[in-house]
Parts: structure tokens; C-alpha cells; sequence
């Protein structure tokens, strides 16, 4: 029975020490604390891993807060259990990262250069907390969101890089020419910190410090 017990079959464990408690009262011992200690003992834990059974099936149906009360329970019932203290510490990470990565993604301002610093912050944390929950549909959400925000981040430094290049075309000024390609060379330099496998965007960009190679060439060539 101690052995299944160590092996976390439970059930079999609690029918062994019941027999073994039938032999002992047969045998004329009528009180044997050990057994009657180990059946409490196992009754707690049986009841500890149903607990946290309910909360890995809570947790996977994105009930964050009851999955929490289910493994908070099971460490009530069974003090310094390891997997109910395993699966807290993964909930309450879960659960505030997400929090977190929320808050700062409706706050989201600044300059075009701390927002997408910003958003390359919380995408890296956004991956570690979605690797502890992968199916979670929660976290699926929160990807969505942040991925509509890169995308209006990405067209809002596409245009503002198209403008300065539109002013640096029509300059009649060298030196205003060179400042603002190498603008638009910074912009789009932003947005593919946003997105590396944007084609338009690398495209973009290749075009933009073309731009601005030939605008520094010609200025070198008239002084």
C-alpha cells in the first residue's frame, strides 16, 4: 500500500491498508494507528488529486480564477503539495502576465520608436506565457489584439515613411532631400523590427535608402 501510494495509485493503496486493517483486527489488534493514520492520509490525498484534476480541466477551459481555487484547495487539503504549488505558481504567472501585456497594449503611445519597442516587449512575453497555455483561447484573443495594433502600427509608419519620401522627391533642396529619405530609411527600419517577413515593407525599405544613397551621391557630386 505505501508503494502504490508513492506511485499516486490511490484507490488500489486505500483497499490494501483497509485489508491490512481487517487482518491486523482478525489477528486480535483492534486499534493500529499506523493503518488508521494511513487511511486518512490517503483519503486527503485522493481528495488533493481530484481537486487538482478539476483544476488542470478548468484551467484548460481558460477558467483561470477556478482552476486557482481548485489548486489553492488541494493545497489546503494536502499542505506543501508539489504539483498544487507547481500549478498556483503557473496560474498566478499566467494570469498576470496576461494582465500585464493587456494594460500596456490599450495604453500603447509614445513615439513610433517606443511603440514598436514596445511592442516587441510585450510579443516576446505574450510567447513565453502562450508556451505555459498553448491552446488557451484567452491568450489566442490577446494574440489577435496585438497583432490588429502591429498592423495599424505597420501602416501608420508605411505612410509616414511614403510622405517624407514624397517631400524628398519634390525638394528643391539637397540637404532637406538626404534628411528626409534617411527618415523614411528610420521609419520603415521600425516597421521591420515589427514584422521581418513583411515583403512590402523590406521592399519599401530597399526603395527608401535607394532614395537616400542617391540623394547623398548627388549632393557629394555637386560640392
Amino acid at each position: 500500500a505505501n508503494s502504490l501510494v508513492r506511485a499516486g495509485n490511490y484507490d488500489e493503496a486505500e483497499r490494501l491498508y483497509r485489508e491490512a486493517r481487517d487482518i491486523a483486527e482478525r489477528a486480535g489488534i483492534l486499534s493500529w494507528k499506523d493503518a488508521e493514520r494511513a487511511l486518512l492520509d490517503i483519503q486527503d490525498l485522493s481528495l488533493a488529486r481530484r481537486m487538482i484534476g478539476d483544476g488542470d480541466r478548468a484551467l484548460a477551459a481558460d477558467d483561470w480564477n477556478g482552476a486557482l481555487q481548485q489548486y489553492e484547495g488541494a493545497l489546503r487539503v494536502v499542505a506543501n503539495d508539489p504539483q498544487a504549488s507547481e500549478r498556483i505558481d503557473k496560474v498566478r504567472r499566467i494570469q498576470s502576465d496576461a494582465e500585464s501585456i493587456s494594460v500596456q497594449l490599450s495604453m500603447l503611445g509614445g513615439t513610433l520608436t517606443e511603440q514598436v519597442a514596445t511592442m516587441g516587449t510585450l510579443q516576446a512575453a505574450l510567447a513565453r506565457v502562450r508556451q505555459l497555455l498553448p491552446n488557451s483561447g484567452r491568450l489566442s484573443n490577446l494574440a489577435d489584439q496585438m497583432a490588429a495594433r502591429s498592423a495599424a502600427l505597420k501602416t501608420q509608419i508605411t505612410e509616414q515613411a511614403r510622405l517624407a519620401l514624397d517631400r524628398a522627391t519634390a525638394s528643391p533642396s539637397l540637404d532637406e532631400s538626404v534628411a528626409l529619405s534617411g527618415e523614411a530609411v528610420s521609419l520603415l527600419e521600425q516597421g521591420i523590427k515589427l514584422d521581418p517577413a513583411d515583403s512590402a515593407l523590406n521592399g519599401s525599405l530597399m526603395a527608401a535608402k535607394a532614395a537616400a544613397s542617391d540623394a547623398q551621391r548627388a549632393r557629394q557630386v555637386i560640392e
